[in-house]
């Protein structure tokens, strides 16, 4: 497919933070884009024996303007959000003004493939431990911020504006 140019969105939320329309290496925001090891800067088809030097994937692709969210920042996009399952993706829209922003339902991408098939994943920048981090799961007609194992899965990466 031909990529679609990306957009901020202001999803009014009170840090004033804008979330990209879609997620690393994705052509649209229906697209998954990359499945990505935390702390790598590329996509992966089997799993890596040792984690990378930690790059911020979001980074590395679009520039210095993007950077992966922070806990925090997950928390506050679910805290300030209603939340819909809209063709194969988590719709996240505005309880201040309406915008909205999709996140494909992706699963995790681990070494006997895709597992949790029907959740929405995307990491955080923020580490729980050497072994977990916190990510933006969206599973039943929720979205939240919970911890899991970064060294045992890839998932999507979805850039929030770095001013």
């Amino acid at each position: 497919p031909t990529p679609t140019p990306w957009r901020w969105v202001d999803l009014g939320l009170p840090s004033g933070r804008l979330w990209l329309d879609r997620n690393v290496g994705a052509n649209s925001p229906e697209d998954i884009g990359e499945y990505i090891t935390w702390g790598e800067v590329t996509g992966w088809n089997e799993m890596p024996t040792v984690l990378p030097f930690l790059v911020d994937a979001a980074t590395y692709y679009y520039g210095n303007k993007f950077r992966m969210p922070s806990a925090e920042e997950c928390r506050e996009l679910t805290e300030n959000t209603t939340v819909s399952i809209v063709d194969n993706c988590y719709r996240l829209t505005s309880i201040v003004n309406g915008e909205s922003i999709l996140i494909p339902i992706s699963g995790a991408l681990g070494s006997t493939g895709i597992t949790l098939p029907d959740t929405m994943r995307v990491w955080s920048s923020t580490l729980v431990d050497q072994t977990h981090l916190y990510s933006l799961v969206g599973s039943g007609e929720s979205a939240a911020v919970q911890s899991n194992n970064f060294t045992v899965r890839a998932v999507p990466v979805r850039p929030v504006y770095n001013p």
